[in-house]
């Protein structure tokens, strides 16, 4: 977890990155604290953007606490649905221990959603990353980037630096 400027060019906004190395409980409940430390304390807007895993860490504490506006880069719909795809002829979805369900976070987030994804993530299927966006309330936002799992995202893709600038910027 890591806390930053997205690129918007203000002291009052702070963009709080879940790396794709997040994962677990412990690092959800850390989040929750530093989140609530943040939010609770700082004057201004606190957006969190979470890529791959840590998007759904992102989603499910974006449900309680409310930033500014939440940014999933290369997100999967669900643990359980990333699993079924990867092993489809084995009752996988009873032995995934964690749900990580943005999917269904997404429709309990009360701020602008940011979803961003590639056709070529080899990963994280973009028809699932669609889904997340779908599921999501309004205002929302769909980027379509370029690149694969690892090598796609913001510091690749100046068009998505310009639209996240200008989402977050929408909704100070």
């Amino acid at each position: 977890v890591s806390a930053g400027n997205t690129g918007v060019d203000r002291d009052d906004v702070i963009d709080i990155n879940i790396s794709d190395r997040a994962s677990g409980e412990g690092v959800r409940l850390k989040l929750d604290v530093v989140g609530h430390a943040i939010l609770t304390n700082f004057v201004g807007t606190v957006h969190f953007r979470g890529g791959r895993i840590g998007g759904a860490i992102a989603s499910h504490v974006a449900q309680a606490m409310r930033p500014g506006a939440l940014v999933l880069e290369s997100v999967f719909s669900s643990v359980p649905n990333m699993a079924a795809r990867m092993f489809p002829l084995l009752p996988i979805r009873w032995f995934c221990r964690f749900s990580y369900d943005n999917e269904s976070n997404v429709t309990n987030v009360q701020c602008p959603v940011m979803v961003a994804h590639s056709r070529s993530d080899e990963t994280c299927p973009f028809e699932q990353g669609y889904r997340v966006y779908e599921a999501a309330l309004e205002p929302k936002e769909f980027v379509e980037i370029e690149g694969g799992h690892n090598d796609g995202g913001l510091d690749s893709n100046p068009l998505y630096q310009v639209k996240l600038v200008d989402f977050i910027q929408e909704h100070l």
